[in-house]
């Protein structure tokens, strides 16, 4: 289920702000952005924070946040990677605000492995399951990496919103995929529908 973000969230942000662009000129820019990358930045989220109710609340800040800091873009960097950038961070810091929270997805972990499904749906939406869980319990930075390559993020992109190499990228993502491929033998979990 994707958030539908519209204009009127920054209109009504803007009207309690005095250091606002004016909302005619930001309108058109900023949902032909919301337009261009909400699945993306949704699943980002989504990958981050786990729950689709909180991903919500986390969605807001971050169109929030990218609209504050459009005016301030610099067009030397691609749009895609400062949008991934905010994205990531809005997420960090939600993150680490709910660390006090003691629910943590690798609780679920062997009741969805213990599900039976016959289907080849099913077991597709097991694995990604199973995925999203073992994610989750990635440390951060990993997870970052693993994120931003299941959306196609290239290696260059990844290097660029991390700071980092792109082999350095490269080699983190080897190295996890078979950290990853490891836990699926676990569970019984072929990694094949996955690739």
């Amino acid at each position: 289920m994707l958030v539908r973000v519209s204009v009127f969230l920054f209109s009504a942000h803007c009207n309690k702000h005095t250091d606002c662009v004016s909302k005619e000129q930001m309108k058109p820019e900023i949902q032909q952005i919301i337009d261009q990358h909400q699945a993306k930045v949704y699943r980002t989220c989504l990958g981050f924070v786990g729950d689709e109710e909180e991903v919500k609340d986390v969605l807001q800040e971050v169109w929030i946040n990218i609209w504050k800091g459009l005016k301030t873009f610099r067009s030397d960097a691609q749009l895609s990677t400062w949008i991934y950038r905010i994205t990531v961070n809005t997420c960090l810091l939600h993150i680490r605000a709910q660390k006090h929270s003691p629910e943590t997805t690798s609780q679920v972990l062997p009741e969805i492995a213990t599900k039976s499904v016959d289907d080849q749906e099913g077991t597709t939406a097991k694995q990604l399951a199973l995925l999203r869980g073992f994610l989750s319990e990635l440390p951060e930075k990993d997870r970052l990496i693993m994120i931003l390559y299941l959306e196609e993020s290239s290696y260059q992109q990844i290097s660029e919103v991390l700071g980092v190499s792109p082999n350095y990228v490269g080699v983190k993502i080897n190295r996890i995929k078979k950290l990853l491929a490891q836990k699926f033998n676990r569970y019984g979990q072929s990694t094949a529908n996955l690739d």
